[in-house]
């Protein structure tokens, strides 16, 4: 990351004491740190702009807006200084801004509300790995706003960054594009995105598709999975689609139409889902998904299908989706999460609404059988073994007839100290595999869709 020299080691473990401070918005000790470090690497441009950053956090904007801008002064092409000045003036403006401080108001009223009700039953408390990721996507949402999703949160959601010649989904991606001799990614325009976006740590302040080698890689990388999904959408519907723009997703236009990779994983999903149910878009199925990130299938399904949509989630997920949700389809009926004590108190409102949210502790008191196809997409082999075990008998439970999922063929998770393999994922008797198959670019998921028995589908 940095030429440290002889002192790597001290300023490493200097580092990690600062940034363990900060976690607990220790800031003094934090700035402390630092100026140990700098004395020990006092032309390291890359430290005083973490410095410059903590000072900030820690209240002191002018000191922090002055430090930064004498690091321009001295270096205009300093990345990091540029990012965290782009950083600064918007949030600036977000918080000078009535508006957004009476929705992120709002937004902490309903986050706090759906922890509560996960706090009913600890089985459906977050795993310590999602517990952190959960906790720092509230801090993100509450810097930018939750109408920056689609270059903050939604990067943690399956919108990829896809930005590096090395990552294999990007090199699988444009090598499919050259192998079909098309160029149209290449043709596309895309508009350069300012720094304000995902930043995983406080001393990587800038958007890493932000600079202009990684806004080209990212520009063809998306563009090569719009023209793979084109050439493989029987339905035709991803060519009547196009990107909307909730959520300021990053903006690339094919032949004057905004594309994304969320619309062209989305409707490859939904067409395979579509025929293993053997239901036509005209039908009113009920779809279930858990664990639904912004809200990008139930998008698709609502754009293409007549269904209707549950999504359990955990917060802040939950509360990105059902704001998404609300932005994407203004005229349908939305049942909002909200506490209940029971089916009764709420079936009445919930059968005449087009979308529902919930979280997870919630699905215990739906009725057998409440959706036709439930979807579970990178998440269950996340949690906890006791977690899953619960989910999958959930599903069971609720799911008429098609269960569709995507997970790793093998993750360890080191925070809850679990390892999950494909041949442990198993839904159950009453069910069997129509399709398996790897997922197109991402070798390191494989797809299955499970159908509920003959016999088991002749039951009420």
């Amino acid at each position: 990351m940095f030429n440290l020299g002889k002192s790597k080691n001290k300023i490493i473990e200097k580092m990690g004491m600062a940034h363990s401070a900060l976690s607990e918005k220790r800031f003094t000790e934090a700035i402390r740190e630092y100026d140990e470090i700098l004395k020990l690497a006092p032309k390291n441009l890359g430290f005083q702009v973490g410095r410059a950053i903590i000072l900030y956090e820690s209240g002191e904007h002018e000191a922090a807006k002055k430090a930064l801008q004498e690091i321009i002064l001295s270096n205009r092409k300093n990345r990091k200084a540029v990012a965290a000045i782009d950083r600064i003036e918007y949030i600036e403006r977000q918080s000078a801004n009535p508006e957004f401080k009476k929705l992120n108001q709002e937004m902490r009223r309903i986050l706090n509300a759906m922890w509560l009700e996960i706090d009913k039953k600890p089985l459906y408390e977050p795993s310590v790995f999602w517990s952190k990721i959960c906790r720092f996507h509230e801090l993100l949402l509450e810097k930018y706003g939750v109408e920056y999703c689609k270059r903050t949160v939604c990067h943690y959601y399956g919108t990829y960054f896809l930005y590096q010649w090395n990552d294999p989904q990007t090199k699988a991606l444009i090598k499919d594009a050259l192998a079909h001799f098309s160029f149209q990614p290449l043709w596309n325009d895309f508009v350069s995105p300012s720094d304000v976006g995902y930043h995983e740590h406080l001393y990587f302040p800038y958007y890493p598709i932000a600079d202009s080698r990684s806004s080209f890689i990212h520009k063809l990388a998306v563009g090569s999975l719009w023209e793979f999904a084109l050439r493989n959408d029987a339905t035709g519907w991803l060519d009547r689609l196009e990107e909307k723009g909730v959520g300021n997703p990053i903006e690339i236009y094919r032949k004057g139409k905004r594309i994304s990779q969320d619309l062209a994983r989305s409707v490859l999903e939904r067409n395979l889902m579509m025929e293993h149910g053997g239901w036509s878009d005209s039908d009113p199925i009920t779809v279930m998904e858990l664990g639904a990130g912004h809200g990008r299938l139930a998008e698709m399904m609502g754009r293409t299908t007549r269904c209707r949509y549950l999504i359990f989630d955990i917060p802040p997920a939950l509360f990105v989706s059902q704001w998404y949700i609300q932005q994407m389809f203004p005229e349908e009926k939305i049942f909002t999460f909200r506490s209940f004590e029971s089916y009764e108190s709420i079936c009445e409102e919930l059968e005449q609404c087009r979308f529902a949210f919930f979280t997870p502790n919630q699905m215990e008191m739906l009725p057998d059988r409440s959706a036709d196809l439930c979807i579970n997409i990178n998440s269950l082999m996340e949690m906890k073994n006791e977690q899953i075990k619960n989910y999958i008998h959930q599903i069971d439970r609720l799911t008429k007839k098609l269960f569709y999922s995507q997970q790793y063929f093998d993750w360890t998770n080191t925070d809850d100290n679990i390892r999950m393999t494909k041949d442990k994922f198993i839904v159950g008797e009453n069910w069997k595999v129509v399709y398996e198959g790897k997922s197109p670019f991402q070798e390191y998921f494989f797809i299955q869709v499970w159908k509920r028995n003959k016999a088991e589908l002749s039951k009420k």
